[in-house]
């Protein structure tokens, strides 16, 4: 069994922190407007980036690659499954996807898995190359496409 972890780190967050706070803008004028204390400021700001910052932190910690015979495994919080290796049919490295909800703790530098007819996932390894390497060991005939 091969494990790969996630890419580590608090970049793939700060887009996260940036949509967060034009959302709070709005709530800081309302809150501006009805002349509430700045304890409930404090309050609503440390709250939002901090509940964001433990999720963000919790997938950390829980996202996790694995290879066991010709199947990659993978866990991200409440995400969970499987693909046959034999089936997936391209891979982009270096991908980013801001948009699949896939098992997945950053949304930039990681590489999407085609497989099946119409599926895919995007995955995080902490190493790209090593995860591509090994998925070609096992499925040579998978197309490698690298994004610049």
């Amino acid at each position: 069994m091969i494990v790969f972890h996630p890419q580590k780190g608090f970049k793939p967050i700060i887009p996260i922190f940036g949509l967060l706070t034009l959302f709070l803008i709005p709530t800081g004028i309302i809150l501006w407007s009805s002349k509430a204390a700045v304890m409930i400021w404090i309050l609503v700001g440390v709250s939002a980036y901090g509940l964001i910052s433990i999720a963000y932190l919790i997938a950390q910690k829980t996202t996790k690659y694995w290879i066991i015979d010709t199947e990659l495994h993978y866990k991200s919080t409440f995400l969970k499954g499987t693909i046959d290796i034999q089936t997936i049919r391209k891979i982009e490295v270096n991908a980013s996807n801001w948009l699949n909800g896939k098992p997945a703790s950053s949304n930039t530098k990681g590489i999407i898995l085609f497989f099946g007819r119409y599926d895919d996932a995007f995955v995080t390894p902490e190493h790209n190359q090593i995860f591509v390497n090994e998925l070609l060991k096992i499925n040579p005939a998978i197309e490698v496409v690298y994004i610049k």
